[in-house]
């Protein structure tokens, strides 16, 4: 090969590095506009309800324990104070089911679009205690029962619109704002206060009306010995997610529904919450369901980058090929438009499809980098029937690599066997070819 022949090479790979360069740059911008979009959901957090997790109710037996305690001073001075400690004893439900509905609604912020969603959820189920004998005051010390309220946990109170209803016993009871001290790791809520007889024991039939507002994800948490939950929604991309999957499910094109159930022996619910003790971090216990867009652009787009290094090593390959076949010099500036051009190709592709949908934003980018290259290379190779054949080639490569977008869960496959078949056909076309005595040009 000739010192003129090694220095094009050089050039070329050169050029190569540009480019691979200048895709990392569009990959690093799409990363950026991804991370927009997750700012834009966070200020649109902060304007609405954010996503929810529900956990409740719990029945809570307040009590004090007082005490009284002698102080001696400085100057000998006897002193009786009163000591009071407050503290609960949680019960959790005996069997509780949910059922609800969600109702979802597109809004845009800028360019991106947020799901948010209401949804009318009943409550029911019963409590079955016995009268709490585990406590007992301590020697000097007098227990006082205080009034027992019943609790239910949001995590975002601002998505309570209404106010709830409860039904005690088949009687109604006012509701308070706030968790009464009770946060358990979901610092939102309501309360309602119960007649004194509860604390003796019983069982006790309860319903709870509320309707609440979210973004994006409703999660609960499964505070029943028994729990079942059965929710619908006119959505028909949902991820179920948490520590337990739906018992059953169907999804069509108009919604999804699902049905879950558990116990307590399926959780450690009755662990975190047993008796006088309560430990935070329920929301690491939730079940729920997140609403998705089914085609996430940023990550399409980030995926079909990738293949953009592909694609300007198998055109210089191509072109490189082509000149030693056909005696044709191609100079390197010609090799550097052709490959900004693919480059382009991936800019566009993100810029489209931030306002139309992916596919034909692919199909426009597409369309246009084709023609582009097909129209240039022409000139390039001075022969419209390599310029068009060389346009076939990338158009079908282009609709391969969209085939592969859209299979997820055969995209390595299909880009494994793709690769394979690319690398065939290299080693077929240039099978006689003479890497020593490669000339370039005339």
């Amino acid at each position: 090969m000739s010192l003129k022949g090694i220095l094009k090479l050089v050039i070329i790979g050169f050029l190569g590095l540009v480019l691979s360069i200048a895709l990392i740059v569009v990959t690093e911008t799409v990363s950026e506009r991804s991370q927009r979009r997750e700012q834009v959901y966070q200020d649109m957090a902060q304007t609405t309800a954010g996503s929810q997790i529900l956990a409740g109710p719990l029945l809570v037996l307040p009590y004090e324990l007082q005490a009284l305690s002698t102080v001696v001073d400085e100057k000998g001075v006897r002193t009786t104070k009163q000591n009071v400690t407050r503290h609960q004893q949680f019960i959790l439900p005996r069997q509780l089911t949910m059922n609800g509905r969600l109702q979802v609604e597109r809004r845009y912020r800028s360019l991106y679009e947020i799901l948010l969603y209401g949804t009318q959820l009943k409550l029911e189920g019963r409590f079955e205690f016995s009268e709490p004998k585990d406590i007992q005051a301590p020697p000097g010390s007098t227990l006082r029962w205080l009034q027992p309220y019943l609790v239910v946990l949001v995590k975002d109170s601002r998505g309570l619109t209404t106010i709830p209803v409860l039904t005690w016993n088949g009687k109604n009871y006012a509701v308070k704002p706030g968790h009464h001290g009770v946060s358990l790791g979901v610092e939102g809520g309501f309360h309602s206060d119960l007649p004194s007889e509860v604390q003796a024991g019983g069982s006790f039939t309860f319903a709870v009306d509320l309707f609440l507002r979210g973004m994006q994800s409703l999660s609960w948490v499964p505070v029943g010995e028994e729990t079942k939950v059965v929710l619908q929604a006119g959505w028909p991309h949902p991820s179920f997610q948490g520590r337990a999957l739906p018992k059953s499910h169907q999804i069509t094109e108009e919604g999804f529904g699902a049905e879950w159930e558990s116990t307590h022996f399926s959780t450690n619910i009755s662990q975190l919450i047993t008796g006088q003790t309560a430990a935070t971090g329920l929301q690491n216990q939730e079940i729920g369901v997140r609403l998705v867009q089914p085609v996430d652009i940023y990550q399409q787009t980030e995926r079909s980058v990738k293949y953009g290094f592909l694609f300007i090593v198998l055109t210089f390959a191509a072109f490189l090929v082509f000149e030693t076949i056909k005696q044709l010099s191609i100079h390197p500036v010609q090799y550097g438009l052709v490959g900004f051009a693919l480059v382009l190709f991936y800019v566009l592709l993100l810029a489209l499809s931030e306002h139309i949908a992916f596919a034909w934003a692919y199909l426009v980018a597409s369309v246009a980098s084709v023609s582009l290259l097909g129209f240039y290379i022409r000139y390039v190779v001075h022969s419209w029937k390599h310029s068009l054949g060389f346009a076939l080639a990338l158009a079908l490569l282009d609709a391969i690599i969209y085939g592969i977008l859209i299979s997820e869960d055969y995209a390595l496959l299909y880009g494994s066997c793709l690769l394979f078949v690319l690398l065939a056909t290299a080693m077929i076309v240039t099978r006689r070819v003479n890497w020593n005595d490669m000339k370039f040009g005339r």
